[in-house]
């Protein structure tokens, strides 16, 4: 993948968590019961841990401690999807990895430098 596709990847990504908040924004309760919704949020991390870490990892030289943070953030995500979580805990982790992936993530791919051939 080249690195325009990576970043429209990564906008893309940070689309679906902006969706992902706004559908648990309008959940009433304070807990989240929607097998569905916490179907999307296992859905989130799952894509984060497959197809966006490893990349940023192994082509981008990102700084270890961001992906590390990055990482466990979307590991309590998907330990919430697990529960039925708190809807503040969700939107909390969610506002801080959308928060990291467009001030740390984004805008470190932009900078990065890739070979001319």
């Amino acid at each position: 993948m080249d690195k325009s596709d990576f970043l429209n990847t990564l906008k893309s990504f940070r689309t679906e968590i902006a969706g992902l908040k706004n559908e648990i924004n309008v959940v009433k309760n304070k807990q989240i019961h929607s097998k569905t919704l916490r179907q999307k949020i296992e859905v989130i991390a799952t894509i984060w841990f497959d197809k966006i870490e490893s990349t940023l990892r192994h082509h981008y030289s990102i700084d270890s401690k961001i992906l590390d943070r990055c990482h466990d953030l979307f590991g309590k995500l998907v330990e919430s999807s697990t529960i039925i979580p708190s809807k503040s805990v969700v939107l909390t982790l969610l506002q801080d990895t959308e928060k990291a992936i467009s001030s740390e993530l984004i805008v470190h791919v932009l900078k990065f430098q890739t070979e001319i051939k």
